[in-house]
């Protein structure tokens, strides 16, 4: 579980792009994940799954946009994932002898969800995305690959793509990054079977 807040400043980003906004939007977000490795031997592959899931409330800096003459609504944000973590198979549960690529990916389903304050708008309604997607790894190419699904005709009619890469400065930098800031770290000791 962690506690979270999410500050987007307002006066940042394109404002012709719809992105940016002339208000800060502050975000309290309250975040949780159980990962099933705890299960008993007997449970099997169930043992390889997780979910997660998160709940954020957005309050803007001011409850009137001046320039739209509109009210700012009041956001609520929630979302969740399921995950299987094929290397937790290997190493934990069963070696299946599959391909290393396939070994390192953790398929993954998210849900991200809004709804306005029903005090801004009698009618309001959720709007959201359904994202399937693959972890890719963090050996061979760090990062994810998801499609972004819409959940209603509100959130949109399209099918998106999205894609992140993952540099792990530890990996690109191991003898600064990682490393105690004062005296030096023990030498790895060797252990006898």
């Amino acid at each position: 579980m962690l506690l979270g807040l999410i500050v987007d400043w307002g006066g940042t980003g394109a404002s012709n792009s719809g992105i940016g906004t002339p208000y800060t939007v502050l975000t309290p977000t309250y975040y949780f994940g159980k990962g099933f490795g705890d299960l008993p031997d007997s449970a099997g592959w169930l043992r390889a799954f997780a979910v997660t899931g998160q709940v954020g409330y957005e309050i803007p800096s001011r409850s009137f946009d001046l320039v739209a003459g509109a009210p700012i609504p009041q956001v609520l944000d929630w979302g969740g994932s399921i995950q299987y973590s094929m290397p937790y198979l290997k190493s934990e549960i069963q070696d299946l002898q599959l391909p290393d690529f396939i070994n390192h990916l953790i398929p993954i389903v998210e849900v991200d969800m809004q709804r306005q304050s029903p005090t801004i708008t009698a009618t309001a309604s959720s709007h959201g995305h359904h994202q399937p997607g693959r972890d890719l790894g963090r050996q061979l190419l760090p990062g994810r690959a998801r499609s972004a699904d819409p959940v209603n005709g509100q959130s949109g009619h399209g099918i998106g793509v999205l894609g992140q890469l993952h540099l792990y400065l530890d990996d690109m930098f191991p003898q600064t990054v990682g490393q105690p800031l004062i005296g030096k770290s023990a030498p790895p000791q060797k252990l006898n079977f």
